[in-house]
């Protein structure tokens, strides 16, 4: 899963992010269009089998870590993604880290990316007018209703 973001953390409130996955290489556990909450996290938090989000270069990246190692420079996972075949080449180190994934929306991005879009926005749009105007509209008709029941009495 990758998100492009041109920044070295994403946006986070009480220390979570919610990232919209964009690949399928976490499936089955986690599908495009899914919306992951990353929990900050530092490196002693996380354990061989977490999901994890860390960055590459531009890129989040979220994968299952498969071996924490160490070698010359110190300690790193090695992470895959469950659909893959091989091992990520990078090793990701504390510095690369963003966090623990904590829970998976599904397919909440797929509908906020549908709303954000030009049709979903015009869709929106028309629905706000619909409901200003069946509500003008209501408004009128009681009135005339009242005015009519009046001249009765």
């Amino acid at each position: 899963m990758t998100s492009d973001q041109n920044q070295e953390k994403p946006p986070s409130l009480f220390g979570r992010s919610l990232l919209i996955v964009l690949t399928g290489s976490m499936e089955p556990s986690i599908s495009p269009g899914d919306v992951v909450v990353v929990k900050q996290s530092t490196f002693n938090q996380i354990n061989e089998n977490d999901v994890i989000t860390y960055r590459n270069g531009a890129d989040f990246v979220t994968h299952r870590v498969t071996e924490v190692a160490k070698d010359e420079s110190g300690s790193f996972f090695k992470t895959k993604g469950d659909a893959n075949n091989t091992e990520d080449e990078t090793k990701i180190r504390s510095e690369h880290l963003t966090g623990k994934v904590e829970w998976v929306l599904p397919k909440v991005g797929s509908i906020a990316e549908f709303l954000i879009s030009p049709i979903g926005l015009s869709l929106m749009f028309f629905i706000v007018l619909a409901i200003i105007f069946s509500d003008k509209l209501f408004k009128r008709n009681k009135k005339i209703i009242n005015e009519f029941e009046g001249e009765k009495s």
